[in-house]
């Protein structure tokens, strides 16, 4: 029945019947071999027919998403905890039966107004709130994080983002406001009395925040496929229960039944304050029932009882089905429950481990790969090692800091020092792991196919292991293994490539992809700046550029053309270098690579290869022309790099931020230049795109990178006049969101494609 329920979610997720079909033909084989009665068969159809039914989307007005952002007054109740990161407050408010809110605050690390303000807002509370409220954020790039959709799988469908606390005005509690109370409070007493450091680690270990640990950190953990670590889940609960048991049996001398019934009444409290994550209510849920059963003397086989509370959960909160960590959580403990027999077959707990980390590790893997597009081979040898690190020591420890609060200062102070010692050591030494073995598998994007082909394999396998039969192990092994090659090499065998601007806002970024991944080149690498200190923003290279990249199976990039030193066009090539194979970087005799980008180029075996004008390069079979400057023009735009090149069939002109006086100077240069392709000077701004220019080059299409709603008016109307005047059609980041160019040398079949229809 619980896998007529994922059947039916597979199936609408992809939207596709193959795995209803497969459900079908299994249930068939079930009962042709008489391994199921006829009322199981017809309860499973049941079930099957309705959960397909049942699980579509929540039935909240879909009109929402097109609400305009306006300034107004809401009025709700809280329904979700409230989420303290590090620079923000938000939680859900429910208006009625169908309509919920996300709100957000920002405090800009302003801890102690929003140390007050928790106090009163909390969870179960009616609310009155003024904010803007609006549709929350699209996505507009392949690979980028769907926030839209994160939201809309909770059945939320805008956004009200408030200015300020005193705009949030609470009464009434309900009967979980007292705990969630007590959870923020504890988080505040945490970062007051430990170190950054130890309260970061503390907070997300016990408390269901990892929003506090270092970014680096948590992608450090995600390249080594052990972030699972980081989020509360059964391996916390089960220490959880063996500090009770060993508090309430070995200190306190209660009896076994004394101790499971007070665990019923405390593991209810435990799940709220650790965040209520879907991996803890699954684990404490799982441990009451056991405990319950236990009691009355009821037999059910542990599959069983998981099946069930997986039923009853998705019964209640069908959205619980997108949640990574419940996919995880119910994954790993239903696979390392059918593993038994062949755990059993040893008794050496080193072999186990190893084993428990292979089972663990396998059975989730499509969902990392599919979620995170990285893997590290060797994680499943660290996972041997570093669960028991985290088991037996980072997490008792951190509900023994928790318990520390008690003590004097004094005291929990050297447990912070003690503790930031030892877990900067393994962190240093993980990095140190990380640099030594930089090679991931970036598999990129994965279709269904993938995902049965995989697990068909892996089923196959495991069942060989609990026969014994060697043989056949290490064959479908090798199977493996050549699969895992064939998903990280699949582009090399694809006729197709395209031409992708990124949206990145008020910038540049645009990725060449040739045919059979025979090369991939960049045409600047933008990212926006901080104003405080002019210096570039991880967050365009974060959320865009990198999953772009990861997205699509990409871990080396041939060449970088920057067409001229300003951030918008240049800003995220240094954290590039840090994590990418980039084999050449392209500037022009005027744009000198200086300061910290030149030292980080230092580190890196990347060429820096400057340009001379209108000289030609070939690289990985593909012809580039730098037609401008020809000479210096003492400004940054109007020393961008132009450059020409033929891909999928078509001419290509990048201009950078070229103003209109070199784009005539470049047709007086060029007489017989002609375009297919213009990629728009400097955003769309009347600086660029002259008259002439369009009636000489004769672009059939133009690209415009403009940020939405930038305060520069990019592009400008005069611009978006004069293209339509020339007939030229117009793709625009702002408007369109991402634009690809797909070819396809085969059959020769190409296209333009918006992100954003």
């Amino acid at each position: 029945m619980a896998l007529a329920i994922l059947s039916s979610f597979i199936a609408i997720q992809t939207d596709s019947i193959f795995m209803i079909v497969f459900y079908l033909i299994w249930l068939f084989y079930l009962t042709i071999k008489q391994r199921l009665r006829f009322h199981m068969v017809f309860i499973s159809l049941f079930f099957l027919i309705g959960s397909y039914l049942f699980l579509p989307e929540p039935s909240n007005s879909k009109n929402l998403t097109e609400i305009p952002e306006e300034v107004i007054s809401l009025e709700g109740k809280i329904t979700s905890q409230v989420y303290l990161k590090n620079s923000s407050l938000s939680f859900t408010l429910k208006q009625n039966e169908n309509v919920k809110i996300n709100v957000r605050y920002f405090y800009n690390k302003n801890i102690t107004e929003v140390k007050n303000a928790l106090k009163r807002i909390e969870t179960g509370r009616s609310c009155l709130i003024k904010g803007l409220h609006s549709p929350p954020l699209e996505k507009s790039n392949p690979g980028q994080f769907d926030y839209k959709k994160y939201l809309k799988n909770q059945g939320i469908y805008s956004e009200l983002i408030v200015e300020d606390l005193d705009d949030i005005s609470c009464n009434k509690n309900s009967v979980f406001t007292p705990l969630w109370s007590l959870r923020n409070k504890m988080i505040m007493l945490i970062k007051e009395n430990y170190s950054d450091f130890s309260s970061s680690w503390l907070i997300g270990l016990v408390l269901g925040e990892d929003d506090f640990i270092e970014p680096e950190v948590i992608e450090l953990f995600r390249h080594w496929n052990i972030a699972h670590l980081l989020a509360i889940s059964g391996l916390h609960t089960a220490i959880f229960v063996g500090i009770i048991y060993f508090l309430l049996m070995k200190m306190f001398k209660l009896t076994s039944e004394s101790t499971q019934i007070i665990l019923i009444f405390v593991l209810p409290i435990f799940t709220v304050l650790s965040g209520a994550e879907p991996s803890v209510i699954r684990a404490s849920f799982m441990v009451i029932c056991f405990v319950i059963l236990n009691l009355f003397k009821i037999k059910l086989s542990p599959s069983d009882l998981l099946s069930a509370i997986f039923i009853i959960l998705i019964f209640f909160t069908p959205s619980l089905l997108t949640h990574l960590g419940f996919q995880f959580s119910f994954a790993v403990t239903f696979s390392l429950l059918i593993s038994l027999k062949w755990l059993n077959q040893t008794n050496n707990r080193l072999i186990q481990s190893f084993q428990i980390s292979f089972i663990s590790q396998m059975i989730i893997l499509p969902l990392q790969l599919y979620y995170f597009t990285v893997f590290q081979p060797l994680s499943i040898i660290l996972n041997v090692i570093v669960i028991p690190y985290f088991t037996l020591f980072v997490i008792p420890f951190m509900f023994l800091m928790l318990i520390g609060l008690l003590l004097p200062s004094l005291i929990s102070g050297y447990v912070d020092t003690f503790f930031v010692w030892i877990h900067t050591v393994f962190l240093e030494l993980l990095m140190k792991l990380d640099d030594l073995f930089q090679d991931y598998f970036i598999i990129g994007e994965l279709n269904g196919y993938h995902f049965f082909i995989f697990y068909l394999i892996l089923i196959i396998f495991m069942w060989s292991l609990e026969k014994r039969r060697l043989k056949q192990s290490v064959v479908l092994g090798s199977v493996f293994i050549i699969f895992f090659l064939y998903l990280n090499t699949k582009e090399n065998y694809l006729p197709e490539g395209r031409v992708t601007m990124l949206d990145i806002g008020q910038g540049d970024a645009i990725i060449i992809e040739q045919p059979y991944r025979e090369g991939v080149f960049m045409v600047d690498t933008g990212s926006h700046f901080s104003f405080t200190d002019m210096k570039p923003s991880k967050k365009v290279y974060n959320q865009v550029i990198k999953p772009y990249l990861y997205y699509r199976g990409i871990d080396t990039i041939d060449g970088v053309f920057l067409s001229h030193n300003h951030i918008d066009h240049t800003g995220s090539l240094q954290f590039m270098l840090k994590e990418f194979d980039i084999k050449e970087v392209f500037i022009s005799p005027y744009h000198p690579i200086e300061g910290e980008l030149l030292e980080v180029i230092k580190e890196t075996d990347t060429i820096i290869t400057v340009i001379n004008p209108t000289e030609k390069i070939v690289r990985n079979n593909l012809l580039f022309q730098v037609l401008h400057p020809i000479k210096d023009q003492h400004d940054e735009n109007d020393n961008s790099l132009i450059v020409y090149s033929e891909i999928g069939g078509k001419s290509w002109l990048f201009n950078g931020d070229a103003s209109t006086h070199n784009e005539l100077d470049l047709i007086k240069a060029f007489p017989e230049l002609k375009t297919d392709i213009l990629k728009v000077g400097h955003h769309g701004s009347n600086t660029s795109t002259d008259e002439k220019f369009l009636q000489k080059v004769k672009p059939e299409y133009a690209l415009v990178s403009a940020g939405k709603n930038n305060v520069y008016g990019h592009p400008t109307p005069d611009v978006i006049e004069r293209l339509h005047k020339h007939d030229i059609k117009v793709f625009r980041t702002d408007e369109d969101g991402a634009i690809e160019y797909k070819y396809n040398i085969q059959t020769k079949k190409a296209s333009f494609n918006k992100y954003i229809k």
